[in-house]
């Protein structure tokens, strides 16, 4: 049998498809309040938190309590065996808005599909000075969506 049509052509069709999903990706510089001598008066640094969502992907994005589990987000702690450092996390360079966990404490967004960039402003408020050496504490990020 001959495969070939009489007017010499054939013109298949076929789909081509993909599904985009909602993702989200998240990358963090950390806060380094750098070397202090006294703890005499309030110290300032800040960091940054880089989210990607997938285009319209709305999200919430939560900081814990880091290591202390601290419910207030100028309540943290930094450790160095059993002293520690009480410092905050803030949404704002005037830190008023706490930065945590919960509802009141999270930052809201949509995601654009590209790179969006929020600013962690970090304080250690004035208070007695613990013994020398290298204070830290770790704190997840959370991104809802």
């Amino acid at each position: 049998a001959n495969c070939t049509p009489n007017d010499g052509t054939r013109k298949p069709r076929f789909r081509v498809r993909a599904r985009v999903r909602r993702s989200c990706q998240v990358s963090a510089t950390g806060i380094d309040f750098g070397s202090v001598g006294n703890l005499n008066a309030p110290v300032t640094a800040t960091g940054t938190l880089t989210v990607r969502c997938t285009n319209t992907t709305a999200h919430r994005i939560k900081l814990d309590g880091g290591l202390a589990g601290a419910s207030q987000p100028g309540q943290r702690k930094m450790f160095k065996g059993t002293d520690t450092i009480t410092y905050g996390i803030y949404k704002d360079a005037a830190h008023t808005q706490g930065w945590s966990s919960t509802a009141a404490g999270d930052v809201n967004a949509v995601g654009t599909g590209y790179d969006q960039t929020y600013t962690m402003y970090g304080k250690v408020p004035a208070q007695p000075t613990p013994p020398t050496g290298t204070y830290q504490d770790t704190v997840a990020v959370r991104v809802y969506f």
